[in-house]
């Protein structure tokens, strides 16, 4: 094999692996379109139900404080009535917060396993970028060796 025939070897090969590339790519942003439409489409649907959930959440609030208003003594009322009135107004707010310190930790929750999900998501992204590196490395070192040892 002469060197011009090696040349001509290797000049095909990075062609091909040039247009494979472009290819690849191209694929990939066609994908990645269709996935930022989707992520879209799903950041919508997100948005819909943070409103819905909040309605619901003020919907149950205010049922709840229907409730505890219907127990209102009228003012001629006896202490007796009005003391266990009081009593229901304490037993309601520190229902209201039980519930919000709950709901606190819920949400406390949900972001911690939400950013370690994102935390995971970008070390195996760059894991993989790593890897793809790698492994061109390689190829590239093998082709070489090949090549100069024939």
């Amino acid at each position: 094999m002469t060197l011009d025939t090696f040349s001509d070897d290797i000049k095909l090969g990075l062609k091909d692996l040039e247009r494979n590339m472009e290819a690849m790519v191209s694929e990939s942003n066609t994908k990645s379109t269709r996935h930022i439409a989707s992520a879209n489409e799903k950041e919508k649907i997100f948005k819909e139900e943070k409103k819905s959930f909040l309605e619901f959440v003020t919907h149950r609030l205010s049922e709840f404080e229907e409730t505890v208003m219907k127990a209102k003594p009228v003012s001629d009322a006896t202490e007796e009535d009005k003391q266990k009135y009081a009593n229901a107004l304490d037993g309601s707010t520190a229902i209201l917060q039980d519930l919000r310190t709950w709901i606190g930790s819920i949400f406390d929750g949900l972001q911690a396993i939400m950013q370690q999900f994102a935390t995971w998501i970008k070390t195996k992204a760059q894991t993989c970028v790593n890897k793809i590196k790698e492994i061109f490395q390689n190829m590239i070192s093998c082709i070489f060796l090949k090549r100069t040892q024939k």
